[in-house]
């Protein structure tokens, strides 16, 4: 034997239900089995929400977004696609590997490693490392700015970040220093002994014309590591240094065949010990050369004199 029920409206209430299987079996006290045939569809307010069967599935559906709302309880032993979210498995009996368009968030944890690979951006990292005492700039100071970890033998080794002056920086944890340092404006700090495997190539300037004004304002400013003056008009025509940086060294060769060149330093910067701003009092003789050394922010010292 078979029953149809069709109860529609807000009378199907658990009341009612219970008062519709207690005509069909007396000795029911609770609605507690409701058998439905294959394919059945329980369907709410004219299809505002429906549930259909088929076989070994139930699938909602409805006029418009459909929400499953469990009010903070828990739902444990599911499977949901064997693990796949919009294709992607996240998850299962064991880790499984996938890729998402993007992942966006205010917070994460990774209990594990996170690997990237291809073409990948990470717009921006922020960290507090437990362990950290010193800044990039060796100060006792916050933790770094745009912190990345590098870890060797399972410990952290270095720091990929940001110092106080807002220089790119390579912390060496165990050392508590910058292995390097990269200014916005491309001057580059190594510590420690560098060994090139190459030739170092430094920047030439192949032909200049000397300043004609014989004063530190109208004089030529060198921008390169190597100066081959060619044209001078009078003799004591001149170049300006650049600015001086600590171990910075500049060429100059006086390729004229007969007039002498003057150098002066740039603005506030002095020459041999001598008063800011004032020229060298040795000139560069036609046909020589003479190498300038900075050994601090301001001062210039010349190590070959011609």
């Amino acid at each position: 034997m078979s029953y149809t029920a069709i109860v529609e409206g807000d009378a199907a209430t658990p009341a009612f239900l219970n008062a519709i299987f207690t005509e069909i079996d007396p000795e029911a006290t609770a609605l507690d089995l409701l058998k439905m045939a294959s394919g059945s569809v329980i369907n709410w307010v004219t299809g505002d929400i429906t549930l259909t069967h088929a076989a070994g599935k139930l699938t909602f559906g409805g006029d418009g977004a459909v929400e499953i709302d469990f009010n903070n309880h828990e739902m444990t032993n599911v499977d949901i696609n064997s693990g796949a979210i919009d294709g992607t498995v996240i998850g299962g009996a064991s880790v499984a590997a996938g890729s998402f368009a993007a992942v966006v968030g205010t917070t994460g944890a990774f209990s594990s490693t996170l690997a990237v690979t291809g073409t990948s951006t990470i717009a921006h990292v922020d960290a507090t490392v437990s362990g950290v005492v010193a800044n990039l700039d060796n100060t006792a100071a916050a933790a770094l700015n745009g912190m990345i970890a590098a870890e060797r033998g399972g410990s952290v080794a270095y720091y990929i970040g940001f110092d106080a002056s807002d220089n790119f920086a390579l912390l060496n944890i165990a050392a508590n220093a910058a292995n390097l340092t990269v200014t916005d404006a491309g001057n580059v700090t190594i510590r420690g002994t560098t060994t090139l495997t190459d030739t170092l190539s430094r920047s030439v300037t192949n032909t200049i014309t000397a300043g004609t004004t014989q004063t530190q304002a109208g004089a030529t400013t060198l921008t390169t590591d190597i100066n081959r003056v060619t044209i001078i008009g009078t003799n004591g025509d001149g170049v300006e240094l650049p600015t001086a940086i600590a171990g910075l060294e500049i060429l100059i060769i006086n390729d004229d065949s007969a007039q002498t060149l003057q150098v002066w330093p740039n603005t506030s910067d002095a020459i041999d010990g001598g008063s800011a701003d004032a020229v060298d009092t040795s000139q560069v003789s036609a046909g020589a050369s003479r190498t300038y050394i900075a050994v601090d922010a301001t001062n210039w010292y010349n190590a070959i004199d011609g």
